[in-house]
């Protein structure tokens, strides 16, 4: 899991970073889409990780998810606008409990499963946010939109590797593999 967290705090930055350099003259309701579209996939993501860790404490569980991902809402929205800010605590604060919920209802294996079909969302969203600032600040750099799609591409490689069911353990201690040796 702390794989995941890892991947989940650097998309964040990726995410802050490109917002802080790339948002221009776009209009508040540019602004608004994109501040809900990347604090939903967050939040839900963030509500999922919640969930699956806290699994059977549903109660400490959403509320710890409403809040983080209501934080996380605020701070992206933050580098837009203030409107943009308090729609990104509702919509991040919600996606957060939906997650939540979700992976209260599913095993910890399906849940393994949600986070991985969530950080692709979260991918999703980042690269419409940012094909949307390239179109914006430079429309006839195409080589930017090489830079994209390989970067896109690297984070989708990066997700499915992190979330490879691979099983390390040594199953030779276990009696039903030494019953067969003894024969």
């Amino acid at each position: 899991m702390v794989w995941v967290l890892l991947l989940y705090i650097i998309s964040m930055l990726f995410v802050v970073f490109f917002i802080r350099e790339y948002r221009g003259n776009s209009s508040h309701t540019h602004h608004m889409v994109m501040t809900m579209s990347l604090s939903m996939t967050f939040g839900f993501t963030l509500g999922i990780i919640i969930g699956i860790q806290f699994q059977g404490n549903l109660f400490f569980s959403t509320v710890s998810s409403i809040t983080l991902t209501g934080l996380i809402g605020a701070f992206i929205g933050y580098f837009f606008s203030p409107l943009a800010s308090i729609e990104g605590v509702f919509n991040g604060a919600m996606a957060g409990m939906m997650g939540t919920m979700i992976s209260e209802m599913l095993s910890p294996a399906e849940g393994q499963k949600l986070l991985f079909i969530s950080f692709l969302f979260i991918i999703l969203s980042i690269t419409f946010c940012l094909r949307y600032f390239i179109i914006t600040q430079e429309p006839q750099n195409k080589r930017m939109f090489s830079f994209l799609y390989a970067g896109t591409c690297v984070w989708i490689l990066i997700v499915f590797l992190t979330f490879l069911p691979i099983d390390f353990e040594d199953k030779s201690h276990y009696p039903s593999n030494h019953a067969s040796e003894n024969k």
